[in-house]
C-alpha cells in the first residue's frame, strides 16, 4: 500500500484517533515552518511580508503529485507563503543563486523553470517537502 509524505499508510491512519491524527498535524505545520525559516535565513535575516497561504489545511488529492487513491475526502496538503523585495534585486535569474546554493547544500533534488517573466526554483527535499523560490519580474 503506498504511503504519504509522513510515511503512513491509509490503514496506518485509519488506526490513529482523531487526537493523534491532530497532533501529527501539529508537527507537519512546525516542521513546514522550520524548513520554510532556514531557507528564508538563507537570503535574508531581516522582516518578510506575510504572502497568505496558510489556510490549513488544503485540499488533498489534486497537490503536487497526490498519492493513488487520494481525493477531497481523505487526504490534505499545506503551503505557506512569504515574500520580501531586496533593494539590488530586478527579478533577474541570477536572483535565485544563494536559494539555489543552498538547495544544492542540503542535497535536494532541484528544479528551474521560467514562468511568464518569473523564474522559479523548486527544491525537494525528499521526505515529502518542497520549497519554491521565485525571482519575479518586479523584483520581490
Amino acid at each position: 500500500m503506498p504511503t504519504d509524505a509522513a510515511g503512513l499508510t491509509q490503514d496506518d491512519v485509519a488506526e490513529m484517533s482523531l487526537h493523534q491524527e491532530f497532533d501529527a498535524f501539529g508537527d507537519h505545520y512546525e516542521h513546514m515552518q522550520r524548513l520554510l525559516k532556514d531557507a528564508q535565513l538563507q537570503v535574508h535575516d531581516g522582516e518578510w511580508e506575510w504572502g497568505g497561504g496558510d489556510d490549513l489545511p488544503l485540499i488533498g488529492g489534486d497537490g503536487v503529485a497526490p498519492l493513488p487513491g487520494a481525493d477531497t475526502k481523505n487526504s490534505y496538503y499545506m503551503r505557506s507563503g512569504r515574500l520580501w523585495s531586496p533593494p539590488v534585486a530586478a527579478g533577474e535569474q541570477r536572483d535565485l543563486q544563494p536559494m539555489l546554493d543552498y538547495f544544492t547544500d542540503q542535497g535536494w533534488t532541484i528544479e528551474q523553470r521560467d514562468i511568464t517573466g518569473d523564474h522559479e526554483l523548486r527544491g525537494y527535499t525528499g521526505d515529502g517537502w518542497q520549497l519554491i523560490y521565485t525571482a519575479q519580474e518586479n523584483g520581490r
